[in-house]
């Protein structure tokens, strides 16, 4: 696997990604609302709960031939 891959995924799976609930926690100002709808963002939300990120699992699931697609990080 590509170090680039290998660090993004350490970074997601340690919170360490800086989406905006993570901004917050270091004092930034700005709003924790997602840029493309209503909820708080969040790498659960980015990833797997935004209806965009719902749609490529769906169609990564349909073409691989699996039943099954993850709600959320811990999930996985």
């Amino acid at each position: 696997m590509p170090p680039k891959i290998k660090n993004f995924i350490w970074l997601i799976t340690n919170d360490a990604l800086l989406t905006k609930d993570n901004l917050i926690i270091r004092k930034w100002p700005g709003s924790p609302k997602c840029q493309f709808c209503d909820h708080d963002e969040s790498i659960d939300h980015l990833f797997f709960t935004y209806l965009v990120a719902r749609v490529v699992w769906a169609v990564i699931a349909k073409s691989i031939g699996a039943d099954n697609i993850h709600a959320s990080l811990s999930q996985c």
